[in-house]
């Protein structure tokens, strides 16, 4: 597990924000969030939703925290995947044919969006979570790992519905809303994005910029290139490897170090082909039917919005390109890197992963106290 000396590892672009404020207000929070608990009694409650087909109508689980001194905003945290629980757990280790197979580093499950939204609600904001199983899946209550799968435009639908729940019990939310969004959770935040909504927090977001297929795929396009000068075939040029691979006339000038860890992964040499425009973005004019692109939404709509990505994670190759676009367009976009973490934002060994890293949680925090102000116009 890392700490708050990631942020020296890291590289970012913003718009306004001091580098040197960022550490006094994570440092400050880190302190504040240690000595504060939760004043309130979490409001639990059940919301409807159609079922897929229509031919029913399920109840979702859903709580809204609330701070003791509320700083007027709210915070809605949205699961990736196909369906997640109101906490995101992950299970410490699974059962395969009567033999227990580790999931997780420490031996213990994680609940990360219990872990954000504790931060956050020690910052002042009414946070809700839900989850996106249906209260009546039973092979869900048995074992959540088994929990129903559903189409993604319909688990938007589950998110918009959410949203109106959340809305009609906490008033903050209705023009002060942070959207937090965990891999295919950001896009989903994405399509529920209206005027009321002032922060888009996008983790290890999925689809966060014009990509298609040809884009995704040219991170293995990439580690192919860069396996001849790899010498410790450890997936990662550093050091004389890079020298080496800088000198071969098609990587030279796609070996950047985006996440400024001193070494160039797969994912790092497509992101270059791709500003360079070797691999074109996708003509889409929507991400998916009625579901718009999450670029075009924080340019239309100029909201704010921080990006946070593994440097361990192929996904990582959006975040050049949104550097990029938030520079052309004059758009509020910090672009974070971590580069020692995974899809899950925490550490990984082998297939492993642990619980979010702190640092990440404290980035949430910190960003979310002091960028969005107002309600979109």
């Amino acid at each position: 597990m890392t700490d708050n000396c990631n942020l020296r590892k890291r590289r970012a672009y913003t718009h306004g924000m001091p580098a040197q404020l960022c550490r006094r207000l994570i440092t400050v929070f880190s302190l504040s969030c240690a000595l504060k608990t939760l004043a309130h009694e979490p409001e639990r409650f059940f919301f409807e939703h159609p079922s897929p087909e229509g031919s029913e109508t399920r109840r979702f689980e859903a709580r809204i925290d609330r701070p003791d001194d509320s700083n007027g905003f709210a915070v809605m945290l949205i699961g990736g995947g196909s369906v997640t629980d109101m906490d995101w757990f992950v299970p410490a280790s699974y059962d395969n044919n009567g033999k227990s197979v580790p999931v997780t580093m420490s031996g213990k499950p994680t609940r990360d969006a219990k872990t954000i939204g504790d931060a956050l609600v020690d910052a002042g904001f009414t946070v809700m979570r839900f989850s996106s199983v249906h209260a009546d899946d039973e092979l869900a209550n048995e074992t959540p790992g088994m929990a129903m799968g559903i189409p993604f435009p319909y688990s938007v639908e589950l998110t918009r519905s959410a949203r109106d729940a959340f809305r009609a019990r906490a008033p903050e939310s209705l023009d002060r809303l942070i959207l937090v969004g965990h891999s295919l959770g950001a896009p989903r935040a994405t399509a529920v994005a209206d005027d009321g909504v002032v922060g888009l927090v996008c983790l290890a977001g999925a689809y966060v910029s014009r990509t298609d297929a040809s884009v995704l795929s040219s991170s293995a396009e990439a580690a192919k290139a860069i396996e001849p000068y790899d010498s410790d075939d450890d997936g990662v040029l550093a050091g004389a490897e890079i020298e080496q691979a800088e000198a071969d006339e098609e990587l030279h000038s796609a070996i950047i170090d985006h996440d400024n860890d001193g070494v160039i992964h797969a994912w790092e040499v497509a992101a270059s082909w791709r500003l360079d425009g070797r691999s074109p973005d996708s003509d889409s004019a929507k991400f998916r039917e009625g579901i718009p692109w999450f670029s075009d939404v924080v340019r239309d709509r100029r909201i704010p919005a921080l990006m946070i990505f593994g440097g361990l994670d192929t996904i990582s190759i959006h975040g050049p390109w949104l550097e990029s676009h938030a520079k052309t367009h004059e758009l509020d976009i910090t672009v974070e890197y971590f580069p020692e973490l995974g899809h899950n934002l925490s550490e990984e060994r082998e297939d492993l992963i642990d619980s979010i890293d702190p640092g990440v949680v404290d980035q949430i925090v910190v960003w979310s106290v002091s960028r969005p102000r107002t309600p979109t116009p």
